[in-house]
């Protein structure tokens, strides 16, 4: 099977290049072939949409649009015999952990076991899972880091212990939702939808390594695949990327790291691998130099002098987060009443949202 990556910065047309390949193969009618689009969560809508909005698509029954977790289901089916666990639960069983071998603790066992402290013990064990690390893999960690004179190395060993006591209390009883993804990636093999199937993923800036193991064994299943990453295609050799050679601080770094580590992968799991195609032309800010010239300059090093502000850009100064909330506020309002804007039109992005919370 062949693979083949469209690189482009943000609005060259990655997503839309997705959607018209999507519904060529459904025009083409090669009934026989799944298709598959594998983009993020809070996309599935907009890609569905985006593609019954086609003239040419009055429907379809042999597309799926999926999320990591919707594919997910479709591969083990549903687990009726144990329970799901929330993330709450998962944090009751962290606490109900600490509470229990505090004793057994360096550093931890002196904290106070509140909720804050399972809170975080359980996001880093997610985060554990995610990267297909064991609680063996953490008391490794732990010994190499033994002879540090700081409190890394008790801090490790405690997470082991607890990662190793959660392991344990969840077995035969619940769900691990952290580790289903990994149990997916068995049954790509088997599965009759992913058989021979054309693959589009898109709106992906990186995986976890859970996700890029299933990524890689649907690609091995697939007849073709296409993925798109947002990336500055000219600041990188497109063709032989390598993660050595790459810039951390890049703004697309995480995007340029993904990429590299997949072309290694696709390459060692002697996969055909394609031309990139490079798309370059900002397509969505067509009609807004100034919209564009921030894409194109707000990180870089060497601005270009190029686009005037205009309507398009504004830049207030408030007196207090209050006054910017009330502002932002007035702008929504007179949008939706004066401008034919509906509210789910418009978006609000904040650095830290808690800072505005209260007068949200």
């Amino acid at each position: 099977m062949a693979v083949e990556f469209i690189l482009g910065r943000s609005g060259t047309g990655k997503t839309s290049w997705c959607i018209g390949s999507v519904v060529e193969a459904l025009v083409a009618g090669n009934d026989d072939q799944p298709l598959i689009l594998l983009v993020p969560e809070q996309a599935t809508y907009q890609a569905e949409r985006a593609i019954l909005s086609n003239d040419r698509i009055a429907g379809y029954s042999r597309l799926r649009v999926l999320s990591f977790d919707r594919l997910k289901f479709l591969l083990l089916g549903r687990q009726s015999a144990k329970s799901d666990i929330s993330r709450l639960g998962q944090e009751m069983i962290v606490g109900r952990i600490l509470a229990k071998c505090g004793s057994e603790l360096e550093v931890f066992g002196k904290a106070e076991h509140g909720q804050g402290l399972a809170a975080e013990l359980t996001k880093t064990i997610i985060e554990l899972h995610e990267c297909a690390k064991s609680p063996s893999d953490v008391a490794e960690l732990a010994e190499r880091m033994s002879s540090h004179e700081d409190q890394a190395g008790g801090k490790f060993r405690d997470i082991s212990v607890i990662y190793q006591q959660y392991v344990e209390f969840i077995a035969g009883k619940f769900i691990n939702p952290d580790i289903q993804l990994s149990d997916a990636v068995k049954k790509v093999a088997e599965s009759e939808f992913l058989a021979g199937a054309r693959i589009w993923v898109d709106g992906f800036a990186s995986f976890t390594i859970q996700q890029r193991d299933i990524l890689i064994e649907m690609l091995k299943a697939a007849s073709q695949a296409s993925i798109t990453l947002c990336l500055d295609a000219d600041k990188i050799d497109v063709k032989n990327p390598s993660r050595e050679g790459l810039d951390p601080l890049s703004m697309f770094g995480p995007t340029e790291r993904s990429y590299a580590e997949l072309v290694e992968i696709i390459l060692k799991c002697k996969l055909t691998l394609s031309k990139p195609i490079v798309l370059k032309k900002p397509l969505r800010f067509s009609q807004s130099p100034a919209l564009e010239s921030i894409e194109s300059d707000l990180f870089a090093t060497d601005i270009k002098a190029g686009a005037c502000a205009n309507e398009d850009v504004s830049i207030i100064a408030a007196a207090n987060a209050r006054a910017e909330v009330n502002c932002i506020a007035e702008e929504i309002v007179r949008l939706v009443r004066k401008e034919g804007y509906r509210f789910r039109d418009i978006a609000v992005i904040a650095s830290d949202i808690g800072t505005y919370q209260h007068y949200i």
